[in-house]
């Protein structure tokens, strides 16, 4: 017994030293001590004690379990050890220590270090075998349920599933079998329980990234889930409340949302996968034809192919989500990482319901998170739920939610707080103009690596400057793109996001579920700056960009299958092809949009978006009706809204107006003001108040852009005309206000104001850092205007201010040179008047710049007058004739009929009754229709009728033109007097206004009101230049008396009147009265009687008169106004806008040379088929010194701009404006552009596109910097235009006399055997050479 005594305390001994030694991290030593320790209690143990001595080595059993457990501790801690040895020797420590009572604590702490050895033992690349506890060792069924919880709980804990995939898989699939084993009947507790872990062991599969996963199908997770659901549904688990308390009830509730949540993505995932179809083919980035709506079936096709039960298939994926429970439940019953993938998954389908417009779901989501995070929660987990918080505040933002807003505007970060200040905040243009500080301090401070955010918050810049300055907007917009990648050709981002949504891949684990989220939202925001840059293009009035602008997005959202901004923009496309009169193209659109939104799961699912999408549509299709004239039918339509909001209500007012129903109207107003005031969209607001002016119940001035808070160039165009027409009313007859020139102007000014401010803002830096870098481009700049000093290149490029202030025609007036005037000409927008401008530089007086209106209405001696030209009858029977013709396949019309009756519908759409324009418009529009088709007759005879019946029915049209639309204020038309006769003129016009005054005072008393003396002037210095006396008789009764309505007092007092203004004329011209002046004789036939012969006279022998320049209303420009028989003298150019002739006159300014035409450059036959105009011009432009270029060769690209900028002149003769060997675009950003002769057939045309501003090639040398150039306003005969052109070289080009081209172009339509069907065509664009010499 000694023995024994002596061998325990060696062992105590022992084991004091190992402890010491563990507890000193010597493992190794701590091991070997223990190990003898571990032996000689181990000896002691198995020696048989007398039972005498039992009692005193009792202790003995307790030291030896220590000691092992100790000695297990050490091995497992040491580097290398047979780790799986040491699980065998745990293992026998925990069954140990289940026997032990009050055990908990020890045994969770061995299993612990069990499951650490086994993660050591993966780590070290050790064999170790797959199994539980309960697998090595025989357990009571009690204990072993346990015990697998605890080992489950341990192996969480170590947050290295990955690694021990295996091992918690087959720990969960034990658990579910010891519950199912249960020797009693499984309860409901249980049943949950087994639901949880065959969840956990889905979620498992769905997240880890372990390399011995076996790959699992998509469809084999949503079978397993589904089985999951199953099973919980046959035991009851759904619908049995009874036998759960709450804490199950939410637990259950929580299982069943994550279940059908993940089934939701993983649907979801395979329905974006691309299906075996030709759509994306179709829809390729290189395919741009397909949704041009040329091929209507192709698009058509593609249209059914998003919609087709694709909206019930959404509702069917999110129907079975219950938001009933708390997320933080999330907690109890997951581990981190799964919580962190289920985040990732709600994220994800959170993202995919705010892109695809499911607001009602995400609503639901508030349900879930209505109580604030615990604590206690992990920072990780904190950090995704706010990020799901923060999609539901951007969800409210988007949806203006301002309740939910206000109650967590607390929560709110700085992007949502500016964000909720825009949207609810602002109001005038100072409050947002504060904001977009705020925005650009706030974007200053941010992370320049954190595009996502920087990019959100370019876009809220461009939404809060577009209440200002949309100039601005658009640059924002662009860097927001640019940041984005969707600015490149090649779509890189989009087409990673496409990629990565719709690849055949496993989307449902966890790396993919992050990626999908990100680009569903890179994929909601590229289309939210797709809507915003259309909303940009249309207020610039830029219709080409923002149709391909639309097609991209279509396609972009057709691909994606998201259709509610599909849907959107079909709309926008309708809306701006409603807005181009593209009529057929309006039909087919609103028809298919009808099939769309009426299938039935659209009925069957109250889709908020589809009833707002069917609202724009049905307002689409009332303002359709009203253009065509179908009033009854847009008035049903508007009565058939359930509720009137303010555009359907402007429908309504503008049905009525036309109907000739101002009751109704009046009471619809009435209806819509109280609305307006409550309205935050400003247009609407305006739009009402536009109509209260019509009934005399609001009035407007200038000052209405700072009263309203909207700047007048991002008022849309129809709008803005509307307004126009409003504070033109409200002026008298001589409408003095200069800002009133300049905004009728811009009729056909807002897309060249922007085009331009988007060349100076290619050139110039936005940031001081950028100068450096921006350098040589500027220096371009400044060669393209021939700027050599850099201060005054700032008001060039300061666009904005020129079209917002007042002083703008102060600007254009000190830049006007002397030898040049200005007519402007506009239609107002209901064209029933137009709007005369003149303005003419003389000594910078403010007394040269007057406005008239003038009635185009047509009255009963005019409608006699306009017959004689074409009949109404015989112009829709033509129109008829050749739209039925497009049908036909075999039709040579096809093209040019289908122009004609688009124009024909378009200027239905624009008129309302009897207007002198719109019956000219067709006429001539008729007259080229016939003329094109005469280029088929083969009877030369036949031929050379048909042309010449042609030719004198549009000399009858230039007369009806001059006569019956320009009428009394022709006068306005006629070229203003040089400086010098200016000035005889202003020596006799004192005295001629005392004359008038005392005329008009002795017939008419003191009533009377006095004559303006810019009227007076106006028509002292031109009457000379009218063809017969009547017509100044006509202006005489329009401008002086319009208000004496006794005939017998009106001759009477133009007999007198016509005598004044006669000897007044010709005292101040008059050779010999001038004489007598200078001598101070008084003139001895101061009494004689002068005619109106002899007036004319001195016009020819003395007169000369200045360069006029017209700026013609979008749709006069197409009339050669320059060629009526009043005009066709007079040298004359054109212009499209006056802010174009203003950048022209700056650069004239600027640069201060004459041009040369020294080197030129000519393109002559380049297509090969014009043999006669080779013969007649190859000679001439071969003999020329420093003359080069090609005769019958095709011009390279590059050659056509090397030849603009580095010649004096380019001269083209053949086909069209050679669109074919250059690209439009790329001229107008050329450092320099010389003169262009354009002298093919329409060349010079600017094509019509309804509401918007007209477009074609010569704009873009206009805006290059070419001070002028010549081109053909429609289709013209080679040998005919030949003649023209031959006198335009021989007279001009030789230099002979020195005359600039528009001179001679004067003579040069005279050459023609046509004088008017050819010779009108050819008109002269910009500034031609005597203006800059």
């Amino acid at each position: 017994m000694q023995q024994l005594l002596e061998q325990y305390k060696k062992g105590i001994q022992e084991f004091n030293t190992g402890l010491s030694l563990y507890q000193s991290n010597s493992f190794e030593k701590a091991v070997v001590h223990l190990g003898e320790a571990n032996n000689l209690f181990k000896v002691i143990l198995q020696t048989p004690i007398p039972e005498k001595y039992v009692e005193k080595f009792t202790v003995v059993k307790g030291h030896h379990f220590k000691t092992f457990e100790l000695l297990v501790r050490s091995k497992s801690k040491l580097i290398g050890a047979n780790f799986i040895e040491v699980q065998k020797e745990f293992i026998k420590l925990i069954q140990m220590v289940t026997k032990q009572p009050n055990n908990e604590a020890k045994l969770y702490n061995l299993i612990q270090m069990y499951v650490h050895c086994k993660l050591k033992a993966k780590k070290s690349s050790q064999q170790q075998p797959t199994y539980t506890l309960i697998d090595t060792v025989e357990f009571e069924i009690t204990e072993r349920r346990y015990l697998l919880e605890l080992e489950l709980k341990a192996i969480e804990e170590t947050l290295s599933q990955d690694v021990l995939f295996k091992e918690i898989l087959l720990t969960l699939k034990r658990l579910v079998e010891s519950h199912e084993s249960k020797q009693t009947e499984i309860d409901i507790g249980d049943k949950l329980k087994i639901s949880i872990y065959k969840l956990k062991r889905m979620l498992l599969y769905l997240h880890s990234t372990s390399q011995e996963i076996q790959p699992i199908s998509d469809l084999q997770i949503i079978k397993e889930l589904e089985e999951v659901k199953v099973y919980m549904k046959q035991n009851d688990l759904d619908v049995n409340y009874k036998s759960l308390d709450k804490e199950q009830i939410e637990r259950k509730e929580c299982v069943f949302f994550i279940i059908n949540s993940l089934i939701a993505f993983i649907n979801i995932m395979k329905y974006f996968e691309k299906q075996p179809s030709n759509i994306e083919e179709i829809l390729s980035v290189n395919n741009t034809d397909t949704l041009s709506l040329k091929n209507k079936d192709l698009f058509s096709k593609v249209l059914r192919s998003v919609f087709q039960n694709n909206l019930e298939t959404f509702y069917l994926f999110f129907s079975e989500l219950k938001f009933t429970f708390d997320l933080f439940l999330l907690c109890e019953i997951l581990t981190k990482k799964d919580i962190v993938y289920i985040f990732y998954i709600l994220t994800a389908i959170m993202k995919i319901c705010i892109a695809y417009g499911f607001s009602d779901i995400i609503i639901k989501f508030r349900n879930i998170v209505k109580k604030p995070p615990p604590d206690s929660l992990d920072p990780d987990l904190k950090k995704h739920y706010q990020n799901l918080i923060g999609l539901l505040t951007d969800h409210a933002l988007i949806v203006n939610d301002k309740e939910y807003l206000t109650s967590r505007v607390d929560q709110l970060d700085q992007f949502q707080q500016l964000e909720f200040k825009r949207r609810f905040s602002c109001r005038s243009t100072s409050e947002y103009m504060s904001l977009d500080n705020e925005i650009t301090s706030a974007l200053s401070r941010l992370n320049e690596n954190d595009y996502n955010v920087i990019t959100k918050y370019h876009y809220m810049h461009c939404k809060t400057s577009m209440k200002f300055d949309i100039q601005q907007a658009y640059q924002h917009l662009i860097q927001s793109l640019k940041i984005r990648g969707v600015l490149e050709k090649e779509k890189k981002t989009e087409a990673k996001s496409i990629e990565v949504i719709t690849k055949k891949s496993i989307k449902s684990e966890l790396k993919a579920s992050v990626s999908v989220s990100f680009h569903f939202e890179q994929v909601y925001h590229i289309l939210l700056n797709y809507q915003q840059l259309i909303r940009i293009h249309e207020i610039r009035g830029n219709f080409s960009s923002c149709e391909t602008c639309i097609k991209q997005a279509l396609r972009f959202a057709i691909l994606m299958k998201c259709f509610s901004f599909v849907l959107y923009f079909i709309y926008l496309l309708t809306r701006l092809k409603l807005n181009r009169h593209d009529f057929d193209d309006v039909d087919y659109l609103l028809s298919l949009s009808k099939e769309l939104l009426s299938q039935n799961e659209c009925n069957k699912y109250n889709h908020h978006f589809i009833e707002i999408m069917k609202h724009k549509f049905t307002i689409l299709e009332t303002s359709y009706l009203q253009m065509d004239n179908r009033l009854d039918e847009a008035e049903s339509l508007i009565n058939s809204f359930k509720q009137l909001d303010i555009i359907g209500g402007l429908q309504k007012v503008s049905v009525c107006l036309k109907k000739k129903d101002t009751r109704e109207a009046h009471n619809t107003l009435r209806q819509l003001c109280g609305q307006a005031d409550h309205s935050r969209s400003i247009e609407d607001i305006l739009w009402v108040k536009y109509y209260s002016a019509l009934f005399g119940h609001e009035e407007f001035n200038y000052d209405f852009l700072v009263n309203y808070g909207l700047s007048w160039n991002d008022v849309p165009i129809p709008l803005k005309k509307r307004l126009l027409s409003v504070i033109r009313e409200e002026r008298s007859e001589i409408i003095g206000d200069k800002e009133h020139i300049f905004l009728s102007s811009m009729s056909m000014g807002i897309r060249l104001k922007h085009t331009l401010q988007d060349l100076f803002d290619f050139y110039k830096p936005n940031k001081p850092e950028e100068q450096t870098v921006k350098k040589k481009e500027v220096e371009k700049l400044l060669k393209r205007l021939s700027i050599t000093n850099q201060p005054s290149l700032t008001s060039i490029l300061d666009l904005r201010r020129l079209t917002t202030d007042k002083s703008f025609i102060e600007d254009f007036h000190s830049i006007l040179p002397n030898n040049l005037c200005v007519c402007n000409v506009c239609v107002s927008d209901d064209c029933s008047s137009l709007i005369i401008s003149i303005m003419n530089n003389h000594r910078g007086g403010d007394n040269d710049c007057i406005v008239l209106p003038l009635s185009l209405k047509v009255d009963q001696e005019t409608l006699t007058k306009s017959n004689r030209l074409f009949n109404d009858f015989a112009i829709k029977q033509t129109q008829q004739k050749y739209h039925k013709s497009n049908i036909s396949e075999n039709s040579a019309l096809t093209s040019s009929s289908m122009n004609s009756y688009v124009n024909y519908r378009s200027y239905q759409a624009l008129f309302e009754g009897d207007n002198i324009l719109h019956r000219l418009l067709l006429s001539m529009d008729h007259i080229q229709l016939l003329s094109k088709e005469s280029f088929t007759l083969t009877d030369n005879a036949q031929w050379w009728k048909t042309r010449k019946e042609l030719d004198e029915k549009l000399l009858l049209l230039l007369q009806h033109t001059e006569d019956l639309m320009f009428g009394p204020l022709k006068i306005c038309l006629i070229p203003r007097l040089t400086n010098e006769l200016n000035d005889k003129l202003e020596v006799v016009l004192d005295k001629l206004i005392e004359q008038i005054e005392e005329i008009l005072s002795r017939e008419l008393g003191s009533c009377i009101n006095l004559p303006d003396i810019r009227i007076v002037k106006l028509l002292l210095g031109s009457f000379s230049a009218l063809r017969e006396e009547n017509d100044f008789i006509e202006s005489i009764s329009h401008l002086l008396l319009k208000s004496v309505e006794n005939k017998t007092t009106t001759n009477t007092l133009i007999t007198s009147l016509l005598q004044s203004f006669y000897s007044s004329f010709a005292q101040a011209f008059s050779e010999e009265q001038t004489v007598s002046r200078r001598r101070g004789k008084k003139g001895s036939n101061s009494s004689t009687i002068y005619t109106f012969k002899q007036c004319c006279k001195i016009e020819q022998e003395v007169i000369r008169r200045k360069h006029i320049v017209y700026c013609l209303d979008k749709l006069i420009q197409q009339l050669p106004i320059e060629t009526m028989p009043l005009l066709k003298n007079h040298p004359s150019s054109r212009m499209p806008s006056l802010l174009l002739l203003y950048y022209q006159l700056s650069r004239k300014l600027e640069c201060n040379e004459e041009l040369k035409l020294n080197n030129v450059f000519y393109v002559l036959n380049p297509s090969g088929d014009l043999n006669n105009s080779e013969e007649r011009f190859k000679p001439y432009f071969q003999s020329r010194e420093n003359w080069n270029g090609l005769v019958g060769e095709a011009p390279r690209e590059e050659q056509v701009y090397s030849a603009l900028e580095n010649n004096d002149l380019l001269i083209y003769v053949g086909h069209g404006a050679g669109e074919k060997y250059y690209n439009p675009h790329k001229i107008r950003r050329l450092t320099k552009c010389c003169p262009v002769l354009l002298m093919g057939c329409s060349s010079g045309r600017l094509k019509e596109y309804g509401f918007y501003e007209p477009n074609g090639t010569i704009l873009n040398f206009l805006l290059a910097g070419s001070p002028f150039v010549v081109a053909n306003l429609w289709d013209v005969t080679d040998k005919d235009i030949d003649r023209l052109t031959e006198h335009l070289f021989n007279n001009w080009l030789d230099r002979k006399s020195n005359r600039s081209i528009s001179e001679v172009l004067t003579e040069a339509r005279e050459t023609c055997r046509l004088p008017y069907l050819i010779g009108s065509a050819t008109v002269c664009y910009g500034l031609p050479d005597i203006v800059f010499n």
